[in-house]
């Protein structure tokens, strides 16, 4: 889109058949009051309208309208919108940027309300973020292509359009070395500009690797969100020389609020700098994302984690192993007060419903959502076994207001008890299932929890392999009187 300079500064706004005439100081009035969907509204509505999005004395409102419009643009126009004006660019990139700010969550990974439109955002913020995915391609390419000299940019200057670059260590090689060196030197300069890092370990995982990514993490004070993941291979290290345990210099990231840590951890110098680094940021986290086998550790009981992690409030536990049970009794008992729940279960099918309904239960006060991606075992709950009696097994939670799960728990008659029990002020129920030919589940839904509004069944898309995306296939809403 060109921008218009057709009318003199300081004249009325108009068109040949605007009526009536009004200065800028009037329409800057009137659309203050409208959001960024009404006014995108707005300017497809007639050519005048349209024209007064064009004006450059009314760049007031293009920078309110980009973020609608990024959501039907591809991504060469998104970036074509940032050449406009300084107030258009501003927009853009907050927008990309709001994809790793916060606490640092990727919407397209956690939000299930999104419109197709939301979701064409997401593939186009993912296209320019792979950009800064260095272990795609040689990182001296990038050097070459958006920083031919860095002597010669100033380190106010931001290379990171999203505020957030991915880098892998591991493969010792002159390659892999200089991959390195490279990205220290980046960081070195421009580190202070990140507010997102990703880092992919590829086996064989060793001591050196996780100093170098102490010493990344020495270049970015102002990041907000930390993953560590293996990429492709399960971290093996190397035992025919064991490893002697380090002592790991975390320095001081205190705009740090979100860590994932996607790993098995398996060996006892993973344990030493996985405990060294969640004891240096604990306090400071609101959200966290780890395999069952850290929460299994031995070191952290659940006096260690409540004192740790007191301020978390939303926790993502993966589990890979049917086996690691410690880790749902360790969840079962602490004193956390969770707003988001995800519990995952990989590689494997089911898990036993008791321990999923204790933990769910356990944050029945403060839960507003909860994500079930896991089959639950169908095991009928038995309330007069063990300590909890049936008022605290189905107990009321009145802030949960958003529940996904697979479609198969609903074949359960315990799973719809406790949906009846414990969920009656859902708002939103969301169904992962296979195919979409009965919508029995949502029906039942909403004759059965009085406050439901919507069932939405979610269907995956893609390859079976790995995580394929989910896609909406069918929403069921209440009519109401």
């Amino acid at each position: 889109m060109e921008c218009s300079n057709v009318q003199k500064s300081g004249a009325p706004l108009r068109s040949p058949t605007t009526t009536p005439v009004l200065p800028p100081e009037t329409w800057k009035h009137i659309f203050q009051f409208l959001g960024p969907g009404d006014l995108y509204s707005v300017t497809k509505a007639c050519p005048e309208w349209n024209e007064l999005l064009e004006d450059k004395r009314n760049t007031f409102l293009l920078p309110l309208v980009i973020p609608s419009l990024m959501k039907y643009v591809d991504r060469n126009t998104t970036l074509k919108f940032r050449m406009i004006a300084t107030s258009t660019k501003n927009a853009v990139d907050k927008t990309l940027q709001g994809f790793y700010d916060s606490d640092g969550e990727h919407p397209s990974n956690i939000n299930y309300e999104g419109t197709s439109s939301q979701k064409h955002l997401c593939k186009v913020a993912d296209g320019i973020s792979n950009c800064y995915s260095f272990h795609y391609k040689d990182v001296g390419e990038f050097l070459k292509k958006v920083l031919p000299d860095m002597s010669l940019v100033c380190s106010d200057t931001n290379p990171f359009l999203m505020r957030h670059i991915a880098c892998i260590m591991g493969f010792p090689s002159n390659i892999a070395v200089r991959r390195t060196a490279h990205i220290h030197s980046i960081l070195s300069k421009f580190g202070h500009h990140l507010s997102s890092l990703r880092i992919n370990i590829i086996a064989d995982a060793s001591n050196q690797q996780f100093k170098s990514i102490v010493s990344h993490l020495h270049l970015v004070p102002n990041l907000k969100r930390l993953l560590i993941k293996d990429w492709f291979l399960s971290l093996v290290l190397n035992t025919d020389f064991p490893q002697p345990l380090e002592d790991y210099d975390f320095p001081v990231l205190s705009k740090l609020v979100r860590v994932v840590i996607d790993f098995v951890i398996d060996d006892a110098s993973m344990s030493t700098f996985v405990l060294s680094l969640i004891r240096q940021y604990s306090t400071q986290l609101s959200s966290l994302a780890c395999h069952g086998t850290l929460l299994a550790l031995p070191d952290l009981n659940v006096d260690v984690l409540n004192r740790m992690f007191s301020n978390i409030k939303k926790f993502h536990l993966v589990v890979e192993d049917p086996n690691v049970v410690t880790a749902f009794q360790k969840l079962c008992n602490v004193s956390w007060c969770l707003e988001r729940l995800k519990l995952e279960v990989r590689f494997s099918d089911e898990i036993n419903g008791q321990l999923v309904l204790s933990t769910i239960n356990n944050f029945y006060k403060s839960l507003e959502y909860l994500e079930l991606d896991c089959n639950i075992l169908p095991n009928k709950l038995n309330v007069n076994e063990g300590n909890d009696s049936e008022e605290e097994t189905y107990r009321q939670m009145s802030n949960l207001k958003t529940l996904i799960t697979n479609s198969k728990n609903m074949e359960l008659d315990f799973f719809r008890e406790f949906l009846q029990k414990n969920c009656q002020h859902l708002k939103q129920l969301h169904f992962k299932t296979a195919n979409v030919q009965s919508t029995e589940e949502g029906r039942w839904a909403l004759e059965h929890i009085r406050n439901l509004e919507k069932v939405v069944f979610w269907k995956a898309v893609g390859l079976p392999s790995g995580r394929p995306p989910l896609q909406c296939k069918y929403t069921m809403h209440r009519i109401r009187d």
